[in-house]
């Protein structure tokens, strides 16, 4: 029963894995386990296709340069978002992050989940310490909620948040260790406040931190947002241009087929589950479509269960952009899906994350839903991957449909 992991554009290296990995097996694994007992014998493979993406022949020199003495040249854009999210000392009385009176939101299970573990992330923990602790208050803010959400989020919950968060660490991180066959190491009684704070400050009025937040990226930070959008349109151009033919597919195509490939014959006639993020979907579109049923190496292989997250599909099949787009199906028609290498597909999107689309109106038999992480736009867009309570709707979406 293994798992496949396709990244999307702008990733150059395999830090955030450790992460995803240890996401998917605590919340993924069970799920596709015969028994959720032995969920450890699934395995998780990644597909990394970074090295074969864009890259710069004068590094991004065409990027006009904005001096700004406030901002240290060196740091870079996520570090500068991030510490604009960190607690900073009040300089007026209306500055109290405790402060909660423009606080009137609706907020879910999973919204405040995304949100604390966003702000987790700033702590710089990595694989699964980082999972651990994202878990912990995953399940702390299911077990405080109101079923339902709550109507409003103040402190007194967010420090009730933590307090039962601490108490669960522990057993999360033993019981993870017992599973793969470690030994225990996990310390009780871990305080996970600074989250909660770096969170109040973050959980404000739209016209307060966020708003600010944003601004402030947009105006005065635009070489390293072009930095970014120009790596995403980058690998979008050199993917269309070097995918090739079935015959002699692109390294892009190989890169995800071989691991696809590897994982299949891991756990022969076992179901095959796919995680692709951003570009990384229309990647597996392609192979799914056009690339496996033509090519003799790879023409035994089905996805069983093909979750895209934050994905372009739709709109690249609205552009015709496929291999196998055939123009003259349009509105108020469907896509056909061939299932003969695919058996259900699930897609994510985000409100807040511009980067992702619907494929429910374009494409016949796709299982769309709308995720809502209520992360400001800058961090939506990777928030599912480092988020567990998108994980733990995934694993329920395959546990109550058992799709496998």
């Amino acid at each position: 029963m293994p798992i496949v992991y396709l990244h999307g554009v702008a990733i150059r290296d395999q830090s955030d894995v450790p992460t995803i990995t240890s996401f998917l097996r605590q919340h993924v694994a069970p799920a596709i386990s015969p028994d959720p007992t032995e969920a450890d014998r699934v395995r998780v493979f990644t597909a990394f296709w970074g090295r074969d993406a864009v890259s710069f022949a004068w590094n991004h020199a065409s990027l006009p340069l904005v001096k700004d003495p406030d901002l240290d040249s060196e740091e870079d854009m996520p570090s500068r978002a991030i510490r604009l999210l960190k607690p900073r000392k009040s300089t007026k009385s209306g500055d109290d992050p405790d402060d909660f009176t423009s606080l009137v939101w609706s907020l879910s299970a999973d919204q405040l989940s995304s949100v604390l573990s966003t702000a987790l992330r700033q702590l710089e923990l990595t694989g699964d310490e980082f999972a651990s602790q994202a878990t912990a208050l995953d399940a702390a803010v299911r077990d405080m909620m109101p079923e339902g959400g709550a109507s409003k989020v103040d402190a007194a919950l967010l420090d009730r948040i933590a307090t039962r968060a601490g108490q669960l660490f522990a057993s999360i991180v033993r019981r993870e260790s017992d599973g793969r066959g470690k030994s225990a190491v996990a310390r009780s009684g871990v305080s996970l406040s600074p989250v909660t704070e770096m969170a109040k400050r973050a959980l404000r009025s739209a016209s307060g931190e966020l708003s600010v937040l944003s601004t402030r990226i947009v105006l005065r930070w635009r070489p390293a947002i072009d930095a970014i959008l120009t790596n995403f349109f980058g690998d979008v151009f050199v993917y269309l241009s070097k995918r090739g033919d079935p015959n002699a597919p692109g390294a892009i195509i190989t890169d995800f087929l071989d691991v696809l490939l590897e994982a299949a014959r891991t756990k022969p006639g076992e179901p095959l589950v796919v995680l692709s993020h951003s570009m990384g979907g229309q990647i597996v579109y392609d192979c799914i479509t056009y690339y496996i049923p033509r090519n003799a190496k790879y023409s035994k292989i089905k996805i069983d269960f093909w979750v895209t997250a934050g994905s372009q599909v739709g709109l690249f099949e609205e552009m015709k952009l496929f291999k196998l787009s055939d123009p003259a199906i349009r509105a108020p028609k469907k896509v056909p899906l061939s299932r003969a290498h695919l058996g259900r597909w699930y897609n994510v999107w985000d409100p807040h994350d511009i980067l992702s689309y619907t494929a429910e109106p374009i494409f016949a038999g796709v299982d769309d839903e709308r995720f809502e992480s209520n992360l400001p736009v800058h961090l939506a867009h990777f928030g599912y991957l480092a988020s567990p309570a998108f994980y733990h709707r995934l694993g329920e979406k395959i546990s109550n449909e058992k799709a496998l």
